[in-house]
């Protein structure tokens, strides 16, 4: 019993990798103590005898590996395993959290490129404002030379760095804020008041399609698939989706009329109401998710060139200023 007590004080679980190969081995119809005795390895030989133990003492298999899965898959397996077998919750879970990496990778590849960008230029200008502009403008005070302009050009340069760095503060504190699962729901119903066609609303009807139609391709019901996703508390504004879809469905709405919601991208419900009436669910909203996925790139592109030449015009800006003010001493020099 000692082994047993380590391991869970260390709160060691199966690795996702692991995981993976355990599930192939299931869906192939092994046995479940010689599918865990083929992926045993010296690293993961003690939590496997742990397992197999307490499989023999007569716990049942959910039991068991409620305990041994990461934080990861554990949230996504204790939503389905009241709907699916073992199998299935393991194989589902399994699906949802690389599907879900898959497009948030994707996400971050496109918005990486554009906010380091900005965060680069912006900081070589606090840079060159903070320890080069002062020393220049002295330099060419020594001449005698007429600085007022320059002078005045510092002061709305710290004004506008002052101004961005409050801006930048009360986006990030105000982000920060309603993140919070109690609040992030709040949030998006601001939002989408005030923005009803952002980027952000296409964003998360991806996430409610994504975690959708995973559940359907398992032959789920569409009324238990709902449910499951109401049930994704890690996943407030999935779950808030999910809410008012089976809200409508409760009040006699067919499943067209349902996802005709304002929280939900209006793309999507003429998604589902030609994929109804061809009976290709699954590959439509596959479909949609691609489309979402070209949307957000195009998006992101006109972003990217957007504060491109945001940059270059601002480093244009102050490079022809410097360039003025180093043109005044040899001027003068030229005047003697």
């Amino acid at each position: 019993m000692k082994p047993i007590r380590i391991i869970l004080s260390k709160k060691q679980h199966i690795s996702n990798d692991d995981l993976d190969i355990l599930c192939e081995l299931i869906k192939t119809d092994i046995a479940l103590h010689d599918a865990l005795d083929i992926v045993k390895t010296s690293n993961n030989k003690q939590i496997i005898k742990s397992i197999v133990m307490r499989l023999d003492r007569g716990e049942t298999v959910n039991e068991v590996f409620v305990d041994y899965l990461g934080k990861e898959i554990r949230k996504y397996f204790m939503s389905f395993i009241s709907y699916l077998s073992f199998k299935d919750s393991l194989s589902l879970s399994i699906t949802m959290l690389r599907k879900e990496k898959n497009l948030k990778g994707k996400i971050i590849k496109e918005i990486s490129y554009p906010m380091i960008l900005m965060v680069v230029t912006l900081s070589g200008i606090f840079l060159f404002n903070r320890y080069c502009f002062d020393t220049l403008i002295m330099t060419v005070s020594e001449f005698n030379a007429d600085i007022a302009s320059a002078v005045l050009f510092k002061r709305m340069l710290d004004i506008c760095i002052d101004t961005l760095f409050v801006a930048v503060c009360i986006i990030l504190i105000t982000i920060l804020f309603f993140m919070h699962k109690k609040r992030i729901v709040f949030a998006y119903i601001m939002l989408d008041r005030y923005m009803p066609n952002s980027i952000f609303k296409e964003y998360l009807s991806s996430r409610f399609v994504l975690y959708f139609n995973e559940c359907h391709k398992t032959g789920l019901k569409t009324k238990d698939s709902i449910d499951i996703l109401k049930s994704f508390h890690f996943e407030p504004l999935v779950s808030f989706i999910a809410f008012h879809v089976d809200t409508e469905l409760l009040s006699g709405k067919n499943m067209i009329e349902a996802m005709k919601n304002k929280y939900i991208d209006d793309r999507l419900s003429r998604f589902i109401k030609i994929a109804i009436n061809t009976s290709e669910l699954n590959m439509m909203l596959d479909g949609y998710i691609m489309q979402f996925e070209k949307r957000f790139k195009k998006y992101m592109n006109k972003l990217s060139l957007g504060i491109q030449l945001t940059s270059y015009i601002l480093v244009g800006i102050v490079i022809i200023f410097v360039y003025q003010i180093l043109f005044i001493p040899m001027s003068m020099i030229g005047g003697l």
